[in-house]
């Protein structure tokens, strides 16, 4: 049997689950870096990144650094310029210097969109890097593959509503053009879905973001002093519903989402540092714009990028300090979202970058992702399986559904004792809900149930006990294993039970027992062969003996299963055979034990009326 066996498999999921481990090791600034990995954000260097704004870094799905990049170099995880990963056409000092997007459907490439700065003619592009090479620290296999240019120095990525494709946003330069390019696993799709709406840009700096939960779409148009928010639809790539703010937020830079996709928090580059949080869910667009509340004034002489990380917080890039700021609790509205100063410290400088991250990677609102473990996925006939439920995002209900089985159905998070009386193959349902919705994972032939063998059939000559054919033998004395009596025939040497366990090619098992009585004497006719059959059997049976000693008495009698004796018959033996037909179909099926008597023996065999 197959024990333990975890399948996971996800039909519908929408995004990907909260705080995944890719995001976990950040490199930015001057020589800066955080490790998110032990749950507490750690200052770490050893960083090669010296620029004044956009990054980019990648890892595992267990947390390890795979490489990271400024948008003009890409360094290994041993901090060591990746091959061929020199003069990618990112900016020092473009806002969106970079994004690492993971190729749907593939375990080792990987996309970096690299943004110039100043809205120069390299625009948009994108290099490949292969993790399979170099015993696993990487290639760029593609460098500088352009997509469009003149465009601002934004980039950022959506989820696709199909659960797997990403859409690379970013916005053209002196237009109202927001493009949304399809990366699939086949790769870019060079044809962008373009949405001519809101205002017409005709600035580069600020950040661009998609929410989390891949909906909005929100800019800051820094020289402009404002900020635009769209709706987005993940499953087009079509942006609509523009809210433009009025031009009151001098130098706009960093915007971010809270995870649940519901706040947005801006910060101002220039004058006085501020933070300012918005309520999306406050109604009409006039409702959302006046929703704006300041949060805080940041130590800082300029405020950088804001940005969601692994354990759920915003953090925000203070200018020329060896601290980030961190916006405690995102998902609270007003002064309990707890802005402090002093999030996290390092060695190197922050400037104004932070790593660009797919917003994906913080999505609360997850539909459950759906897991099933079970004690087995094979089991014999009239045997039951325990099933466990391994789904994320915290289900709140299940509904299973096992067909074949019995019970056919539970509501219960971890049922047990699910049992399998019919050979075949059987599927598997199960129905998680959140506060976000439901999913359904459908296990086809899930379960495969193996015939169970018939019960054997033992026989005894003189001291030598035969099963009936099967692929494998146990023999037992008195309910305990016989070291090495593995065969199909066994030779008894005292008075005690005799089970036999037969296994088939499935691993399946059926046993019976005979009780065998030595009584001290000498055996009166060693050549006798004693047969009963068919066992089990209607009510009608034969008992047999061959060589037998003629005028000798016989006895035979039917004890049930508290001992009491339901039939006896005694005859004379007139020959070498004996041979009795017995029908007792007028008595209950069960376990019986069939004693035949002799003045020389006794000989005992349990058997079965079905």
């Amino acid at each position: 049997m197959k024990k333990l066996l975890l399948l996971l498999f996800v039909p519908g999921l929408i995004n990907i689950s909260f705080a995944q481990n890719e995001t976990n090791i950040w490199y930015f600034g001057y020589g800066a870096g955080v490790d998110f990995n032990s749950g507490t954000p750690e200052g770490i260097n050893g960083g090669n990144t010296f620029t004044i704004e956009g990054t980019a870094s990648i890892c595992d799905t267990a947390g390890s650094l795979l490489f990271y990049t400024d948008g003009i170099t890409v360094w290994n995880k041993n901090h060591n310029v990746m091959i061929n990963g020199n003069n990618l056409d990112g900016g020092y000092s473009s806002t969106q210097s970079a994004l690492i997007v993971q190729q749907p459907g593939s375990d080792s490439i990987y996309f970096i969109f690299t943004t110039t700065e100043s809205a120069g003619s390299n625009g948009l592009r994108y290099s490949i890097v292969d993790m399979s090479l170099n015993i696993g620290e990487g290639e760029v296999i593609l460098k500088d593959e352009p997509l469009i240019g003149f465009m601002t120095e934004k980039v950022t990525a959506a989820k696709h509503s199909n659960g797997t494709d990403f859409w690379i946003l970013s916005h053209e330069y002196n237009s109202d053009g927001y493009y949304a390019y399809l990366l699939t696993s086949a790769g870019v799709n060079p044809a962008p879905i373009i949405s001519n709406i809101g205002s017409f840009w005709t600035d580069y700096i600020g950040y661009m973001k998609a929410s989390p939960d891949g909906s909005k779409v929100a800019s800051a148009i820094q020289y402009m002093n404002n900020i635009e928010i769209m709706d987005f639809d993940n499953s087009t790539g079509i942006y609509s519903n523009p809210i433009t703010f009025p031009g009151i937020y001098e130098w706009t830079y960093g915007v971010e989402f809270s995870p649940d996709s519901k706040i947005l928090y801006m910060d101002k580059y220039g004058g006085d540092s501020e933070l300012y949080q918005v309520d999306l869910t406050a109604g009409s667009s006039t409702d959302i714009i006046n929703s704006t509340t300041l949060i805080a004034f940041p130590n800082t002489d300029f405020c950088g990028a804001l940005q969601l990380a692994p354990d759920g917080k915003i953090y925000l890039a203070r200018y020329g300090t060896s601290w980030i700021g961190v916006i405690n609790n995102p998902n609270s509205l007003g002064a309990g979202c707890n802005y402090i100063d002093d999030g996290v410290s390092f060695t190197g400088t922050c400037e104004l970058g932070l790593p660009n991250c797919v917003p994906a990677y913080f999505n609360e609102n997850v539909i459950p992702p759906l897991a099933i473990a079970a004690s087995d996925s094979s089991v014999c006939q009239k045997f039951c399986i325990d099933f466990y439920d391994s789904s994320a995002s915290n289900p709140t209900s299940w509904q299973w559904i096992f067909e074949g089985a019995s019970p056919s159905a539970s509501t219960d998070q971890n049922p047990t004792g699910i049992c399998y009386d019919t050979p075949g193959s059987f599927d598997v349902t199960l129905i998680t809900l959140n506060a976000n919705g439901s999913d359904t994972l459908l296990l086809p032939d899930y379960i495969t149930v193996y015939t169970t063998p018939p019960f054997p059939i033992i026989t005894q000559n003189g001291n030598t006990l035969t099963a009936s054919p099967a692929d494998s033998y146990q023999w037992q004395l008195n309910l305990v294993d016989v070291s090495g009596a593995t065969n199909q025939t066994y030779e008894a040497t005292q008075s005690g039970l005799y089970t036999v366990i037969i296994t088939d090619s499935n691993g399946c098992t059926n046993s019976a027992t005979i009780d065998v009585v030595f009584t001290g004497m000498e055996n009166f006719f060693p050549n006798a062969h004693l047969s009963i059959y068919p066992n089990p059997s209607n009510g009608s049976f034969t008992v047999e003996m061959m060589n037998s000693i003629a005028e000798k008495e016989i006895t035979i009698k039917l004890l049930n299963a508290i001992g009491k004796e339901v039939y006896t018959v005694s005859e004379r033996i007139s020959g070498e055979k004996f041979k009795k037909e017995i029908h007792l179909t007028d008595k209950p099926y069960g376990f019986y034990l069939l004693r035949i008597e002799m003045s020389e023996f006794t000989f005992n065999q349990s058997i079965i009326l079905n």
